[in-house]
């Protein structure tokens, strides 16, 4: 673990086989993937350096992919930006946005991912967007959700739906 060491290390699973960490050198692009049953780590995960000054960031983990979403000031501008990471540090997609706008990249906050697929709240329901190519597409929506949902929201995966986080209540949305 050559450079690593416990204190640096910030480590969430992907499932009880796979982990990736984002060590202090991530400015410069430095992400691993570790397997914590296994010995080493696999430190060559190729994301693009992060350009501008790093505001915020975060991750949202299914069983297979990792969506590292980065929140940076460049240019004058609040770029969001997320990569999609396989347990075995491979790159599947990218994509960008500029904070604030009508895309599901607008913010980065308020997700949470299943599968191949990442759930997204808005102010027009939740929506559902998945690799696509080396991109990343809005490839269902969910528009009987609006009510129960807006931008503001937190989502997460359970075993009987999507539980949706507001500032006042927790709601369960079974989306058919």
């Amino acid at each position: 673990m050559d450079g690593f060491n416990r204190d640096s290390i910030n480590k969430t699973r992907f499932d009880s086989r796979a982990s990736v960490g984002v060590t202090p050198d991530t400015f410069s692009g430095r992400l691993f993937v570790f397997n914590p049953e296994k010995i080493g780590v696999k430190d060559t995960v190729a994301i693009s350096p992060i350009k501008g000054q790093l505001v915020d960031s975060t991750c949202f983990f299914s069983s297979s992919l990792c969506w590292f979403i980065t929140q940076t000031q460049f240019g004058g501008k609040t770029i969001n930006s997320c990569t999609v990471i396989k347990a075995d540090g491979s790159i599947v997609a990218t994509a960008e946005s500029e904070d604030g706008d009508d895309s599901w990249l607008s913010q980065i906050r308020g997700k949470c991912a299943t599968g191949n697929s990442l759930f997204v709240t808005t102010d027009e329901g939740i929506i559902r967007v998945s690799p696509n190519g080396s991109g990343i597409v809005k490839d269902a929506e969910f528009p009987d959700t609006a009510k129960f949902v807006d931008r503001s929201c937190h989502l997460f995966v359970g075993g009987d739906g999507i539980y949706v986080i507001d500032g006042k209540e927790v709601k369960l949305l079974q989306i058919g």
